[in-house]
């Protein structure tokens, strides 16, 4: 949770799935943060790496859909 923890960054990993890939672009997207902020916290998922995680944790997700629908 230290690493994806914290107020924007589920909100810029969502974004960057989106195709908003600028920093200007995530800043139209989610205006209500500060730039320095949105600065902040990409350069930390950047240095991180954690997008093939996110990836990975994607398709788990839509392999094993079933285990989670309801009937």
């Amino acid at each position: 949770m230290n690493v994806i923890g914290g107020k924007w960054k589920p909100w810029l990993i969502n974004r960057i799935r989106e195709a908003h890939h600028r920093p200007m672009d995530l800043q139209r997207a989610i205006p209500i943060t500060t730039k320095r902020v949105l600065t902040q916290q990409l350069n930390e998922l950047k240095n991180i790496g954690l997008f093939p995680i996110i990836d990975a944790m994607n398709e788990w997700g839509n392999n094993h859909r079933n285990l989670f629908e309801e009937d």
